[in-house]
């Protein structure tokens, strides 16, 4: 498997604050690692699992506390009928120099020589065999099976 970021040395921004934002922080929680702040849009409520954190609506507050070099984005936007929105916004800090984050839940199963691209998200109960190939900005959802030589392309 790709090794991904140490996300222990990084400092974490969650794009979003929806209901798939949370199943992040939940897996976060599990691992024992925080989130140093939410980008929001502008007026965005902050839900109740996100008081305390920080928050962000605008790219030049991002850019001004957050340093590309040092930050990885943790996209929470899940699908919205499609992921046209989930690539975009991908995209569009990847053009700001920001890398992703690959969260991995602890309660998760892969095997040795599963592949996963950049700021793929793999929940709880996800089960991945030998030859999996996992593109960039993939969610692999609670509980999904995915069997050997399977690919998966990106924004999926």
């Amino acid at each position: 498997m790709n090794s991904p970021p140490d996300l222990e040395r990084q400092r974490l921004v969650m794009i979003g604050a929806g209901g798939h934002a949370r199943v992040l922080m939940s897996a976060l929680e599990a691992m024992h690692i925080p989130v140093q702040a939410l980008c929001l849009p502008p007026l965005a409520l902050i839900p109740p699992w996100g008081q305390g954190i920080p928050t962000l609506s605008s790219d030049a507050q991002l850019l001004e506390a957050f340093d590309p070099r040092t930050t990885l984005m943790i996209l929470g936007v899940g699908a919205t009928g499609n992921n046209h929105k989930r690539s975009a916004l991908f995209a569009h800090y990847r053009q700001q120099g920001y890398r992703f984050a690959t969260i991995l839940h602890p309660r998760h199963y892969h095997a040795a020589d599963v592949t996963l691209g950049e700021g793929c998200q793999v929940m709880v109960g996800s089960i991945m065999q030998s030859g999996v190939e996992i593109h960039d900005n993939v969610i692999i959802n609670t509980g999904a099976c995915i069997d050997h030589e399977c690919i998966i392309e990106s924004h999926v």
